[in-house]
């Protein structure tokens, strides 16, 4: 079951905690982030880290 859920951090301690080189979108609080909407996800990307966006929610079995 997918739910709602907040994202609420600092960009720049997201960056420091991550050792993110970029960020190449604006990340700002949203307090309502339904399944379907865009996300930020912290991607392996070869042997660095990097930011990206991932779509939220779940794809059924008979999909």
């Amino acid at each position: 079951m997918c739910v709602y859920f907040t994202m609420v951090t600092d960009p720049e301690k997201l960056m420091n905690r991550f050792q993110l080189q970029e960020l190449p979108f604006e990340l700002k609080p949203r307090y309502n982030i339904a399944p379907g909407q865009l996300i930020p996800a912290i991607l392996a990307d070869g042997g660095r880290r990097r930011i990206g966006q991932l779509h939220w929610g779940l794809v059924p079995s008979c999909a």
